[in-house]
């Protein structure tokens, strides 16, 4: 009897767990898609996707573009909504199958734009260490920033134990002759040249005068990869859009690492050698050294160029340093579409000539 018992018991669950999957009051049903551009072989990625019916459910798309919605029969009004974009909907009536339903998002009345006059533009792709900002390691006044001085000295690290991340700084304008005419930019981002392309962000243009500049600092795993990755643009009204920009191709220049002096060294001579690692394909290295003043502030003291991977510092006063090398390597191309860079983490020295 026991045994008996437990069995129903058993089957009692099982017949729950079963209806908990599939929904024995009613079962869910799956409507996806795919969101892309006007343009064909983009897709969006991050639209917004709005399911109203009894009850109003919402996803993103991911970096493809596609979205899926697990929802419970019936009818609903299904919309995908993107910033610049107009918003698509459709009406979609669920029962037991599923349903496929792509959106194509257009901007205002579909018009190709053409690309207004002096469009001009180029990218500047970084290798920088994890959590460092490159445009908040220096201040325009010359002077590094307390919190990173202070988290050099706190640690003993020598490189970048977080590891590396990649950061893509766009740029470019155009003139600026009609009030009505170019909005702003999109960003698009492909790991091959065959696409497709992502829509990685878009943004307004900064207008003054007669031009319009459009400017982007963008850190996306969309964006980047070890390998090569192409970049395109497309400029929009309200209206609608250019084609996209050809592709530029660009592979990140690898990690900068330093080999001497090790990370809070004390040197007792007013001399010392920094030495870093060679970055392949590297036009030159930009070395800054700071020193700490006496109000605690850090200034540059030292700003100089190499196409070596060593550079001596000779009759240093006492106190506290801190360096950092970056290596450039700029297009061949004197009119420049890309510029790429890749910095190193600081290391700080002391120079104690008393002891």
């Amino acid at each position: 009897m026991e045994d008996l018992r437990m069995r129903k018991v058993f089957l009692v669950l099982l017949i729950g767990i079963v209806c908990t999957i599939s929904g024995c009051g009613g079962s869910l049903v799956a409507v996806s898609g795919t969101v892309r551009g006007t343009q064909e072989n983009t897709v969006i990625a991050g639209a917004l996707i709005t399911a109203t019916g009894k009850d109003t459910l919402t996803t993103v798309t991911g970096s493809d573009g596609t979205y899926q919605l697990m929802l419970p029969s019936g009818k609903y009004e299904i919309s995908a909504a993107y910033q610049t974009f107009k918003t698509a909907s459709a009406t979609v009536t669920l029962e037991k199958e599923p349903v496929t339903k792509n959106f194509g998002l257009s901007t205002g009345s579909g018009k190709v734009i053409g690309t207004p006059d002096g469009f001009s533009y180029d990218f500047e792709l970084i290798t920088l260490p994890y959590g460092v900002d490159s445009r908040s390691i220096t201040a325009t006044d010359h002077r590094t920033t307390a919190s990173a001085a202070q988290a050099v000295f706190a640690k003993n690290f020598n490189n970048a134990p977080e590891g590396y991340c990649y950061e893509l700084h766009l740029s470019g304008e155009f003139a600026f002759t009609d009030p009505l005419a170019i909005q702003g930019f999109r960003l698009y981002s492909a790991h091959s040249a065959d696409g497709p392309f992502v829509l990685v962000d878009a943004a307004p243009a900064n207008l003054w005068g007669k031009w319009a500049n459009i400017i982007g600092e963008f850190r996306d795993p969309l964006l980047f990869g070890t390998g090569e990755s192409y970049y395109a643009i497309q400029l929009y009204t309200a209206e609608g859009e250019t084609p996209l920009t050809e592709p530029v191709a660009l592979v990140p220049l690898e990690p900068l690492t330093l080999k001497a002096p090790a990370n809070n060294i004390i040197n007792h001579e007013s001399g010392i050698t920094l030495e870093w690692n060679p970055v392949a394909g590297c036009s030159f290295y930009g070395i800054r050294v700071y020193k700490k003043q006496i109000d605690n502030s850090w200034t540059d003291y030292e700003i100089a160029s190499s196409t070596n991977t060593s550079l001596v510092l000779s009759g240093l006063s006492p106190g506290e340093y801190l360096w950092r090398i970056t290596a450039i390597i700029n297009a061949p191309d004197p009119v420049g579409v890309w510029s790429k860079r890749s910095i190193s983490a600081h290391r700080a020295f002391e120079i104690n000539l008393t002891d």
